[in-house]
């Protein structure tokens, strides 16, 4: 099955923070395939650096990770996505960068998994919030 995971849970994979453990749950389920725009690599990225000028993951650990994330994560160009994603993030308040997530969800016909608990509240009652899921909802 596949699932489109974004930058919140992919971290989680190689920093111990709160939600780690389910995160890398996730990671080694079989079932699943995991999916994500483009753009999340960079999102990734800016938070490995953050992590390493913070002291939290050694530097040398991130080109490792760099190195195995596409090995991981099927990455989606996000062109296609575009104009669906702005208009989401105009009519739910999200961020584009979010709703990117989102919409290639839909495309694929599947659901968006996020550690990003306010993005969750934020699609109750819209018509996106069958699509968007916490890892432990995604677990079970």
């Amino acid at each position: 099955m596949n699932l489109v995971i974004d930058a919140s849970v992919i971290i989680k994979w190689f920093v111990d923070e709160i939600g780690s453990d389910e995160a890398r749950r996730l990671l080694i389920n079989e079932r699943f395939r995991f999916c994500a725009p483009a753009h999340a690599f960079g999102e990734i990225g800016n938070a490995l650096a953050t992590h390493v000028r913070q002291g939290a993951l050694p530097r040398i650990q991130v080109s490792e990770i760099a190195g195995s994330l596409s090995d991981q994560v099927q990455t989606f160009a996000i062109e296609s996505l575009l104009a669906t994603a702005i208009g989401m993030a105009l009519d739910l308040g999200a961020s584009v960068y979010d709703a990117l997530y989102i919409a290639l969800a839909a495309d694929l016909d599947t659901v968006f998994v996020t550690a990003d608990v306010r993005l969750i509240r934020s699609m109750r009652g819209t018509g996106w919030h069958d699509r968007v899921l916490s890892v432990a909802a995604a677990l079970r």
